[in-house]
Parts: C-alpha cells; sequence; structure tokens
C-alpha cells in the first residue's frame, strides 16, 4: 500500500457502489431515452417536449460528470494486486485506462451546438446520440459481477 490522501475514494466503499448504480441507472436510460427521443419527440417537432426530453437528459449527463470527477480519485488494484491510494498514481491511471472514453461520450454537442449555431431544439436530440456509447457500462456492470 502506498501513500494516501484525503481525497481518495476506495473502490469498495459504498458511495463508490452509490456512483456505480447511478451510471448504470443513467446508462439504462440512454439505451431507451436516446433512440425514443430521436423517433419520436424530435422528429414531432415539439418544442416543450423536446425541451422537457432535453433537461432529463442533462440531468443524467451530471450524473455521469460525477461519476467521471470520482474516477480521478477512486482507488484501484494494481498489477502487483495492492490497492493504489496514491493520487497522482490513480490519476495518471484513469488517463490511461478509460478517460479518454468518459470524456468522449459525454462531450455536450448539444449544448455546443445550441450555443453556437442556435439550432432549434427539437433537432438537438440527433446530438445525443454519442451517449450511446454509455451502454458499454452496462455490459461491463453484469459482467463483473
Amino acid at each position: 500500500e502506498t501513500k494516501s490522501s484525503s481525497f481518495v475514494l476506495d473502490h469498495n466503499s459504498t458511495l463508490h457502489h452509490v456512483i456505480v448504480t447511478s451510471r448504470l441507472i443513467a446508462s439504462v436510460y440512454y439505451l431507451v431515452g436516446v433512440p425514443y427521443e430521436c423517433a419520436f419527440i424530435h422528429s414531432q417537432q415539439d418544442v416543450s417536449e423536446s425541451w422537457t426530453m432535453m433537461v432529463i437528459g442533462w440531468a443524467f449527463d451530471t450524473i455521469l460528470y460525477i461519476d467521471l470527477i470520482s474516477k480521478f480519485h477512486l482507488t484501484y488494484i494494481n498489477k502487483k494486486g495492492a490497492r493504489q491510494t496514491d493520487i497522482t498514481k490513480i490519476r495518471k491511471h484513469y488517463l490511461a485506462h478509460g478517460f479518454t472514453y468518459d470524456l468522449l461520450s459525454l462531450l455536450p454537442i448539444d449544448l455546443f451546438v445550441y450555443a453556437s449555431l442556435r439550432v432549434p431544439v427539437a433537432k438537438l436530440g440527433f446530438f445525443r446520440i454519442v451517449r450511446l456509447l454509455r451502454c458499454i457500462d452496462i455490459v461491463t456492470y453484469f459482467s463483473t459481477r
């Protein structure tokens, strides 16, 4: 075991299990909600329903932003089988193992497009399709249980 920091989140902690469960719920939402938005809500150009779905989506995005931040503080088991608690090593490990995937799947393309191009909100749902990458979290969750 190595040097510990007060901002380290143990991978066996209750808080981490809550975050993982929340990530799973968000991933299931993306699996069902994003295709539903594209097929039924945004295709009808209903602005009020589009806004509602976008706000719900952004709420789930917030869960995954919290998950992303927590991974910079999450202990892991190193190659020697020891729990790694050194914050510098934890951050380097996450940057090398998963950060790119998390970042790409969470880029707020819909917000960028809306802010820069003022695209109608009813067309923004299609920019959320990248969230379907999070479906891998469902497979990962059940394959590690």
